[in-house]
């Protein structure tokens, strides 16, 4: 059986000068690259993908870790499970698990993301093709490109439509700063959060329909008010009555001294 005839292609863009990110990515899809997935077998990305660890040659990079961004093993693995989600959707596979990111990411539309995190959070989707479908995942310039390959052509055209249906203020947050000279405020701007339906969109001739196939919740980041209280006018006082005390002494000794 041949598996040549290509069933679906999904892109995303990274970018390729955040090396240890880049090479995240490239260890995450040389993992997908070849795979065979028989029909009515479940595909979980993180059977297949493995553990991301330091061991396994993954690197330090972004990652998001409640409702913030640090540095962690493995960052840029979720670009792949994105990438991936948006070629099954397109194939009409059966999503059996996915999950959101708490925040929006930059590399596919809102609604479209798919974190995972090894033993916690997969990406799982049934092949119910009636097919085998042969993935192939690589990196082009700055480009992440993976296809589906089967042996029968898929006549649907399917288009995948995020729409916000609520948009979320971040919330204010005062802070004080020692740091900052009292009196001064320095404002850490935040991000609106959004709620998000994905709406997968069918075209066959002249028939068009659509149906939600998800509804998603992207937490703001909230704005932060750093409002000083450093004393700087008392440290002022403090250090000029110490220096004409300091001066008083001088004047004290060279009395005595001339006397």
């Amino acid at each position: 059986m041949k598996i040549t005839l290509k069933s679906a292609e999904y892109s995303s863009v990274f970018n390729k000068n955040q090396k240890s990110r880049t090479e995240n990515i490239r260890l995450c899809a040389k993992k997908l690259n070849g795979y065979i997935l028989a029909p009515n077998s479940v595909f979980s990305f993180n059977e297949v993908v493995g553990e991301r660890t330091a061991e396994t040659g993954y690197k330090r990079a972004p990652i998001y870790v409640n409702n913030e961004v640090i540095s962690g093993i493995g960052g840029g693995v979720c670009q792949v499970s994105s990438t991936l989600y948006n070629i099954a959707l397109l194939c009409e596979l059966e999503i059996i698990e996915r999950s959101n990111h708490s925040l929006p990411v930059s590399y596919v539309p809102l609604g479209c993301d798919a974190t995972v995190n090894y033993n916690q959070i997969d990406l799982k989707f049934k092949n119910n093709t009636g097919s085998f479908l042969l993935i192939n995942a690589e990196l082009n310039d700055n480009r992440l490109i993976i296809k589906f390959f089967s042996d029968k052509i898929f006549d649907k055209k399917i288009k995948l439509e995020p729409r916000i249906i609520k948009t979320i203020k971040p919330p204010i947050i005062t802070k004080s700063d020692l740091s900052l000279d009292e009196g001064k405020i320095n404002i850490k701007q935040g991000k609106p959060g959004f709620v998000v339906q994905l709406y997968k969109i069918y075209e066959k001739g002249q028939i068009k329909k659509e149906k939600v196939i998800s509804q998603d919740t992207y937490n703001p980041i909230p704005t932060i008010i750093y409002v000083g209280k450093k004393e700087v006018r008392k440290q002022i006082k403090d250090f000029s009555q110490e220096v004409n005390s300091n001066n008083e002494d001088e004047y004290e000794d060279e009395d005595n001294s001339s006397s």
